[in-house]
């Protein structure tokens, strides 16, 4: 496998403490995905770019407002595995968590790797409440670099957890993504998505049976509709191969068609991809299996939804209550186990 950077195990795995395990259904599991929008407090001094800079919270109280409406709207999911995007970096997401913990009595642990992305800052990051293996990204090699199909992915991050109880407790490997914004940039997510599969077909075959590929891939397809060149998300289930009996499954195929946009704008940006195990319900061995799947509109939008948040300066002058939490809407998946 590539080089990767990784966590030590032992800084991150640990049983979870009494009263969290109780409160969680010992056969579900949620999965959900949710870019959180310029998830930044309000100290630029630990910025660089000035776009970074401009797009922090431009009051303590904003940020306050930020962090405790995120916590409160993660307590109403109740995720036992959140992948987050737009995140500015591990402090926000330690604050985050201990309004989790204060406010509502949700203890979560951070899985983060500093990504690549100079420009915006972003990174990305996973809260969770099993019990975590392995964290870290992936780096493409010397040939990658010179393959002129293939991109980079700076804002990625792959990670192993346990999950389930007893017989049933399994590895599951989840990879969260960002992929490049703006329609234009399609050529360059499809090579991203080939990127990706590379790094995918490196895994032991174990791993791809328990596999979830989640995050904001910012693609422009509509799911069901008919396009004349494969799109990142083609690209990206089947890795542009004959054999489609491992191609990753698109949960949106389970959501209604009116129900499907994950942004305001309509779009459907953030998918939540699937090896077929997890959810062929006829199969044969034991695991978690999909039971639903969904977009968490009503834990984004408060009030009527916004018009826009293509500027920031604008976005914090929607009143408290009428401000929606992020452009984009929570991808909310439920796992039973059998």
């Amino acid at each position: 496998m590539s080089a990767m950077a990784l966590i030590a195990p032992a800084l991150i795995a640990g049983n979870l403490p009494r009263a969290v395990a109780q409160e969680r259904e010992r056969d579900k599991l949620i999965v959900a995905s949710w870019n959180l929008e310029w998830f930044y407090d309000d100290h630029p001094g630990d910025n660089y770019t000035e776009l970074a800079k401009e797009q922090s919270a431009p009051s303590a109280e904003a940020w306050a407002w930020k962090r405790d409406t995120v916590a409160a709207a993660i307590a109403k999911m109740k995720p036992d595995l959140l992948a987050l995007q737009e995140i500015e970096n591990q402090q926000v997401l330690y604050y985050l968590t201990q309004r989790l913990k204060s406010n509502h009595g949700l203890s979560y642990r951070i899985a983060y790797v500093q990504g690549h992305d100079y420009f915006t800052e972003q990174d990305v990051a996973v809260l969770y409440r099993q019990d975590a293996i392995e964290v870290g990204r992936w780096e493409g090699t010397l040939e990658d670099a010179r393959n002129q199909s293939l991109s980079s992915v700076n804002k990625h991050m792959f990670a192993k957890f346990y999950v389930g109880q007893g017989e049933q407790r399994q590895v599951l490997t989840l990879v969260n993504l960002h992929l490049r914004a703006r329609a234009e940039q399609a050529e360059r997510r499809a090579r991203q998505a080939r990127q990706l599969n590379v790094w995918l077909r490196r895994l032991p075959p174990e791993q791809r049976q328990r596999l979830i590929v989640l995050g904001d891939f910012n693609t422009e397809h509509q799911f069901g509709a008919t396009v004349a060149t494969p799109s990142e998300l083609d690209v990206l289930r089947s890795g542009e191969t004959e054999n489609d009996a491992d191609d990753l499954l698109d949960l949106h195929q389970w959501i209604a068609a009116d129900a499907r946009a994950t942004h305001l704008s309509g779009g459907q940006f953030d998918r939540l991809l699937v090896s077929p195990a997890l959810a062929r319900r006829e199969a044969a061995e034991s695991g978690p299996v999909l039971e639903s799947v969904r977009v968490g509109k009503e834990f984004c939008v408060r009030g009527t939804p916004d018009r826009s948040h293509w500027e920031q300066s604008a976005y914090w002058t929607i009143p408290n209550d009428e401000r929606d939490v992020s452009d984009h809407y929570p991808l909310i998946a439920t796992f039973r186990f059998r």
